[in-house]
């Protein structure tokens, strides 16, 4: 199975904060035998991974 983490937030989608929830998530996904594929960003912004 796989899963995607959506991150909201200008503050992050932007560089101004350090998204660590990300990591965790994708940490505790992969425990429970789900495949994190993505971290999409809205159109004409850039994930900060």
């Amino acid at each position: 199975m796989r899963a995607e983490i959506l991150c909201v937030g200008s503050e992050l989608l932007l560089g101004h904060t350090i998204d660590t929830n990300a990591a965790f998530i994708a940490t505790q996904l992969s425990r429970a035998a789900l495949t994190c594929t993505a971290r999409p960003a809205p159109q004409g912004l850039r994930a900060t991974t």
